[in-house]
């Protein structure tokens, strides 16, 4: 299945900075207003991996050497695709201004168009992430999803990492917990 911009337009990260990892059989791009982050060019790492950093949002994340960094619509997004065919599914992180200093929860609960909250499956789940107080809640509407949702250490940015999919028993899933395990602030 093939997600269009209409299909994922729920997913509404209209204000941040967004990197979108996706499959080669999907169209999703990043939607406009994007904040535009100053990324480094991808490095590889000591086992293979390739390394993305933003220098705005003060993140680094890994991602296996079978994606493919595009970068020519930087202002609308930084898009990773795997070579590997036959696969659908999307992850996307997005970086919102947080001007309140909201916690996730208190974010993902004001901001539901961003956060697509309102359309849960499940109670949120509550953990640290990359040392963050973080929540974590899978929600569907036209498409289905698991959203991480954390601050930034000066909780002036909310980092939202989001798989989209069509089957829960998707590979994206499992690629999804693997790549978010590679999410590090920088100083």
């Amino acid at each position: 299945m093939t997600h269009t911009i209409s299909q994922i337009k729920r997913v509404s990260f209209l204000t941040g900075a967004l990197i979108v990892l996706s499959f080669l059989s999907h169209n999703v791009a990043a939607i406009a207003r994007a904040v535009t982050a100053s990324p480094q060019v991808a490095q590889t790492n000591q086992d293979g991996y390739q390394t993305y950093q933003s220098q705005r949002f003060k993140f680094k994340i890994d991602y296996p050497p079978s994606y493919r960094l595009d970068a020519t619509e930087e202002s609308r997004g930084i898009r990773l695709q795997p070579t590997t065919k036959d696969q659908t599914g999307s992850i996307v992180i997005a970086a919102f201004s947080n001007p309140n200093r909201l916690s996730a929860l208190e974010w993902v609960s004001q901001q539901t168009a961003e956060s697509n909250f309102s359309n849960r499956q499940d109670t949120p789940r509550s953990y640290s992430f990359a040392g963050q107080p973080a929540i974590s809640y899978p929600w569907c509407d036209k498409v289905c999803a698991d959203n991480v949702v954390f601050p930034s250490r000066d909780r002036q940015t909310i980092m939202v990492l989001t798989v989209l999919y069509d089957y829960p028993a998707d590979q994206i899933r499992w690629d999804f917990q693997s790549i978010i395990g590679k999410f590090r602030f920088t100083s």
